[in-house]
């Protein structure tokens, strides 16, 4: 598999063989992931996984980060690595949760190690950086990015089925933003027969949505406004408050919301809880709705930068 984008340079250790996988957090897309490293014949110790129900066969199961990172030649970390920005993304884990700050700067990872995970802080790259040790975010690997955008996108319209009594077929349904789940939504969802209107801050962005056959409209404080007016649903997929108070209170009982960014998100909870709207909080679609087809291509991904680096090569 090759990806668009190249990872940091190596830490000069690019004939250190890999066999020790530690894979530290995350959902269903992180035991897939483990899963297929075991059949490839890699060691894979798991951590932050206590209350999951199935682990892959052949798993260490591991409840101390400091063992686990002992003799780790590779750490997969979670997609996203951080929900609140100090924990480790561990949906799996009975306790208290692991910090950040409790396996960085601590010494714990080998100088050798290669460390990958999804939507990296800026502060936890340059901490591990600092030491010397290799990472790649694996978000920044197109071809993983469109699996997952259209996972999402999938996700997201079983929600919407799941959620209202009438088919997606000639309903009107608004898509904010036009990055790469959008487009995969507006797409799916036309191709159920539906009428997509999408609102887009940008005029390329607004172009290309007209291109692939939908409507376009800006998307400001006041374009917000009409979202209460002949739209059955409302996907937004722009990780920024867009949808102001006074838009939600327009919403009805027949307005469906879901929401598919990230924080802040946009729109606010206690908005969406004063008016009449239904909201669903469609968050890691792809580890629920595809978790083995994400985490396969996750071990693809990981496995595909380790061959590059033990050849020598500095990207993937």
């Amino acid at each position: 598999m090759n990806c668009d984008k190249k990872s940091n340079a190596d830490n000069g250790n690019s004939a250190v063989s890999a066999k020790n996988i530690t894979v530290f957090g995350g959902d269903g897309r992180a035991l897939a992931a483990a899963e297929k490293f075991i059949r490839r014949g890699y060691s894979v110790t798991l951590c932050g996984f206590s209350e999951a129900e199935k682990y892959p066969k052949g798993a260490r199961l591991c409840s101390s980060a400091v063992d686990a990172l002992e003799n780790a030649d590779v750490i997969l970390f979670p997609l996203p690595l951080t929900r609140d920005g100090v924990h480790v993304f561990c949906p799996y884990d009975g306790g208290g949760g692991i910090k950040l700050d409790e396996i960085i700067g601590r010494g714990l990872m080998k100088p050798t190690a290669r460390v990958f995970g999804g939507k990296l802080t800026a502060d936890f790259k340059n901490a591990l950086e600092a030491e010397g040790i290799f990472t790649f975010d694996y978000l920044d690997c197109e071809s993983l990015a469109l699996v997952n955008a259209h996972a999402t996108a999938e996700g997201a319209l079983m929600y919407a089925m799941e959620a209202t009594d009438k088919t997606v077929y000639g309903r009107n349904i608004a898509i904010l933003g036009y990055g790469r789940i959008a487009e995969r939504l507006c797409r799916l969802c036309e191709s159920f027969g539906a009428f997509v209107t999408v609102f887009a801050r940008r005029e390329e962005s607004r172009t290309l949505a007209r291109l692939h056959g939908a409507s376009a409209a800006p998307l400001t404080p006041e374009s917000a406004k009409t979202l209460s007016h002949g739209y059955d649903i409302i996907f937004n997929t722009v990780p920024a408050r867009i949808i102001p108070p006074d838009a939600v209170a327009l919403f009805t009982a027949d307005t469906l919301y879901i929401e598919l960014a990230s924080s802040p998100f946009g729109i606010d909870a206690a908005d969406v809880r004063r008016s009449a709207a239904r909201a669903i909080w469609a968050s890691s679609i792809p580890g629920k709705y595809a978790p083995v087809t994400a985490g396969e291509m996750i071990a693809d991904v990981v496995i595909s930068t380790l061959g590059s680096l033990t050849s020598g090569g500095d990207g993937v």
